[in-house]
């Protein structure tokens, strides 16, 4: 996503924006002080996310996306419904929500997240139950996806910015792993141990099939999209009309995270799925939501000094192309110019 369209959280969330405030990186202290002489608006919001940043006491080296994208990924779990600022997918302002939004997550951070950060960053002593079982995390920046092979055979390709979460040996009864932002599964076949995948308050069932959950936290929906075999979804806390589903090959099931509503239907694999392939494909795709895929993709930031109308009219498949390649398609359709320096892709 563009910096421009930034909210407080979004900022908290952004690696290079921790390192600024909180390690006083060189690089990240250019970037951030040039962007905002150029959106002074946004002065407010990063005003009110250096100081919920600077209420984390921490004491290691700097954090990495995995633990800031599990750090806020808690944190969204744990706050209710009711006190959520901001509905992903419903980024309508209002002229109380940045102060609002602040007090509540400073407070938070001060009180069970103070705690939780201590415990996960600076390895605090874990409890009895903890310790048996010892947890494993596989976690890909922006710009690198990975192929992991748990214990039982079952092989998972994790994309990019995710974060897989597993135990080093599986109970006798179940196989649950926790998944934050996407991943393909081939679960390997064991009927006498359901395979789970945990994405907060939603969970996938499924003993031996080929699937793909899209769970990222910044996304406003969950969506489990299934190639093989059979799956059974549900929503744990169940508010929704439907709290459950059982969906089979060519169905994708879409839990709404605002709402509770949980439905499925047909999918497209090339829009859903190809990103395992290392294709990406857009569909009727306006210029912020290509910036937002690219920026995931290659691990990159943007910068852009000329307004491109958003127009939903971009359609395009790139397979195994570099970033150089994908602009240079780009800057003909939307007619700018580009230059790359140090991850930094600055549109003229």
């Amino acid at each position: 996503m563009d910096p421009k369209n930034y909210d407080v959280e979004d900022f908290c969330q952004d690696l290079s924006f921790w390192k600024w405030v909180k390690y006083g990186d060189a690089e990240s202290k250019l970037f951030w002080e040039k962007w905002l002489e150029q959106h002074p608006d946004k002065r407010p919001e990063v005003a009110q996310a250096k100081k919920i940043l600077q209420a984390i006491n921490i004491d290691q080296k700097e954090p990495n996306e995995r633990s800031i994208t599990t750090l806020w990924y808690e944190i969204d779990n744990k706050i209710t419904s009711s006190e959520k600022i901001r509905r992903i997918g419903q980024r309508k302002k209002r002229p109380f929500a940045i102060s609002r939004f602040a007090a509540i997550f400073i407070g938070f951070v001060i009180g069970f997240v103070g705690l939780y950060v201590l415990t996960k960053f600076n390895g605090a002593e874990q409890s009895p139950a903890s310790q048996q079982t010892k947890m494993i995390e596989r976690a890909n920046p922006a710009g690198r996806n990975s192929t992991i092979t748990l214990p039982d055979g079952t092989r998972i390709r994790l994309n990019a910015a995710s974060t897989l979460i597993f135990p080093e040996v599986f109970s006798a009864k179940t196989r649950q792993v926790s998944l934050i932002g996407e991943a393909f599964f081939q679960v390997a076949k064991d009927p006498s141990r359901p395979f789970i995948i945990n994405t907060g308050r939603f969970s996938t069932t499924v003993l031996g099939t080929s699937f793909n959950i899209n769970a990222y936290p910044s996304s406003g929906e969950i969506k489990v999209a299934v190639v093989t075999g059979k799956v059974f979804v549900e929503d744990k806390e169940g508010t929704g009309d439907k709290k459950s589903l059982t969906i089979t090959p060519e169905e994708m099931a879409v839990f709404n995270k605002a709402s509770g509503d949980l439905s499925s239907h047909a999918f497209d694999y090339l829009k859903e799925i190809a990103w395992k392939d290392n294709i990406i494909h857009f569909e009727n795709a306006d210029m912020e939501a290509i910036i937002d895929k690219l920026a995931q993709w290659y691990g990159v930031t943007f910068i852009l000094n000329k307004h491109i109308p958003s127009k939903k009219d971009y359609t395009a498949t790139y397979d195994n192309k570099s970033l150089e390649e994908v602009l240079q398609g780009l800057s003909f359709a939307f007619d700018f110019e580009f230059t790359i320096e140090n991850k930094v892709i600055t549109i003229n």
